[in-house]
């Protein structure tokens, strides 16, 4: 675990593909679609389709049953990641957001996205070339992951599917 994150996934659904039925309790869920669509069954959201650049947030409390799939003809590539939330109890519930195509966007942990824990999600596209500094306030960490290419910090390059951990301090 890395504070209240236990699971960090980048899954390559295949077309016409699915996880069972499944339950889960007490976890947030926040899935984000890089590409292709991921459609959700279950207790929530049953029947919801998502395109890529969006996210879903599943807040499992007391319980839910879900599955996601992909019922389209072309893979689906998302991010799965789970949080241990630090309040408990309440009915399951479930929020969706798309985001735009370029720039630095809250995924998670705003009042859109309200995460049950102490964590927020970001997304930042950067350009061939371009920079940017990440702050991390005293007390805090961050993890930054590469999704689809190199990424030069001061601390070494990240490949693909690789991640950094990053306490007080800044990296660029």
């Amino acid at each position: 675990a890395y504070g209240p994150l236990i699971v960090l996934a980048d899954a390559t659904f295949q077309p016409h593909s699915a996880f069972p039925l499944h339950p889960h309790r007490e976890i947030e869920i926040l899935s984000i679609v890089l590409e292709g669509d991921l459609s959700h069954r279950g207790d929530l959201a049953n029947g919801t389709t998502l395109p890529p650049r969006s996210a879903q947030l599943t807040s499992s409390r007391r319980g839910m049953v879900h599955a996601e799939a992909n019922e389209g003809d072309a893979p689906c590539r998302m991010l799965q990641i789970w949080l241990q939330p630090t309040t408990h109890g309440g009915e399951a519930v479930h929020f969706q957001r798309a985001f735009p195509p370029r720039g630095q966007h809250i995924i998670a942990g705003d009042e859109v996205m309200p995460l049950r824990c102490d964590a927020r999600v970001e997304w930042l596209d950067l350009d061939a070339n371009a920079s940017h500094t990440f702050r991390v306030a005293a007390g805090r960490n961050a993890y930054v992951m590469s999704l689809d290419g190199w990424l030069a910090s001061d601390v070494g390059m990240l490949q693909a599917g690789e991640g950094l951990e990053l306490r007080a301090g800044e990296v660029t």
